[in-house]
């Protein structure tokens, strides 16, 4: 996908979507993309997650990465920058067995890091071939890095993580 799609562009609906950006300068070799609006509580939240060789923390995966961004409150059409609400986690080395051993590094911004950033551009929200199809563009910084080891997470020195120019077209989740 070019970084410069519009809002007329397709989407090949039995593809995953699709998603482009670096991490660091480097490819940031993404190959599935979705999003997933919700309601409740009197707000809307949107989620857009973006993987390689990760289907979830139920099923087996040997490094796997996933890119997970959270808009809340979810207003549409608009940028979103640092709130209470809005951030984002890129998780890589991803391995598990599906069920009980779990390990990753983990990348994070919330308002709560001290260094970091976020940016969230939604570009366009519409039903293409009867889904949600979120499009837009997104940069962030990290502001803290974790070694995650089953329920252990421990603080390392922060590795700045740096993800730029990323696109995405991310069709609805499936339930």
């Amino acid at each position: 996908m070019a970084s410069s799609c519009t809002k007329n562009d397709t989407l090949n609906m039995s593809a995953d979507g699709q998603v482009t950006g670096k991490v660091n300068g480097q490819d940031i070799g993404l190959v599935k993309v979705f999003s997933d609006v919700s309601s409740g509580g009197g707000s809307t939240t949107a989620y857009i997650v973006a993987r390689k060789d990760f289907e979830g923390f139920d099923k087996p995966a040997t490094n796997g990465k996933q890119l997970l961004i959270r808009i809340s409150p979810y207003n549409g059409i608009g940028t979103y920058n640092s709130s209470a609400q809005a951030f984002w986690v890129y998780e890589e080395n991803i391995n598990t067995n599906g069920s009980t051993s779990l390990s990753s590094k983990l990348h994070r911004y919330s308002n709560t890091e001290t260094s970091g950033n976020i940016s969230i551009e939604i570009t366009s929200d519409n039903t293409e071939n009867g889904k949600r199809v979120l499009r837009g563009k997104f940069s962030g910084e990290s502001g803290t890095t974790l070694q995650i080891n089953g329920m252990n997470e421990v603080k390392l020195p922060l590795e700045t993580l740096k993800i730029s120019d990323l696109s995405f077209i991310a069709p609805q989740k499936n339930p």
